[in-house]
């Protein structure tokens, strides 16, 4: 029909990589979406799908490229404090980055 403009494209998913093991997508600028967490995730204690990642170790996180690039530039052996809305809560959880990875 005239005049209809078509819809959206569907969010991106974007892959965050080890040792996060996670994908998310877009808020619209406000945070990044978890989606699927691996079971090889550091993160898998703490999260769940659906939380929206607010903050990394402070650094605001306005989408899913900024999410990747405040978890990679994290050092191995650091902690890293995650602030995430979880059903219209906001709270802060503490993840421990190994210094390395077994195979």
């Amino acid at each position: 029909m005239a005049g209809m403009t078509p819809p959206p494209p569907p969010p991106q998913l974007w892959d965050v990589g080890d040792p996060w093991a996670l994908s998310a997508i877009d808020t619209g600028g406000n945070g990044a979406e978890i989606r699927q967490i691996q079971t090889q995730s550091i993160a898998l204690p703490v999260l769940e799908l659906g939380d929206v990642i607010l903050r990394v170790n402070d650094q605001p996180v306005a989408d899913t490229e900024q999410l990747a690039r405040c978890l990679r530039g994290i050092s191995p052996g650091a902690l890293a404090v995650l602030t995430v809305r979880r059903d219209d809560a906001i709270q802060h959880f503490l993840v421990d980055v190994p210094r390395s990875r077994s195979r």
